[in-house]
Formats: structure tokens, C-alpha cells, sequence
């Protein structure tokens, strides 16, 4: 299937984004473990988790910032 206006950006492995913070643990998964995210997602993210616990709908966070390291 063939997305029109559809670019793709490929990043290298040495790229790393700025302005990255740690996830609080309540919103994750494994609770033992640090995720990151870019510091203007976190406000949102953590709304859309609160907002779906508020109807019922448990959201936990499994993936976010990896490096290729």
C-alpha cells in the first residue's frame, strides 16, 4: 500500500534526544526499570493513562526511548 506525501526519516545510531526525562514509575510496567521520554510527551502521556483509568481502561507503559546501545 503506497501512502501519498508519506517521507520516511531514518535515524543513525548516534542520535539522542534532547530534553529526555524518566516516566514515573507508576505509569510502568516493570516498575524496577527506568523509561524515557521526550520531556514535551510526558504532560500529555500521562494524561491519556490517567484519563483512560478513569473509565476503566488500565493503561501501563511496556516500551518507550531506546538507544542502540
Amino acid at each position: 500500500m503506497r501512502r501519498r506525501g508519506f517521507i520516511a526519516f531514518f535515524l543513525n545510531e548516534n542520535y539522542i534526544p534532547q530534553k529526555l526525562v524518566s516516566i514515573d514509575k507508576k505509569y510502568l510496567y516493570e516498575k524496577n526499570r527506568q523509561a524515557l521520554i521526550h520531556e514535551n510527551v510526558q504532560k500529555y502521556l500521562y494524561r491519556l493513562v490517567d484519563d483512560a483509568a478513569e473509565h476503566g481502561n488500565g493503561l501501563l507503559i511496556v516500551s518507550a526511548y531506546r538507544s542502540f546501545d
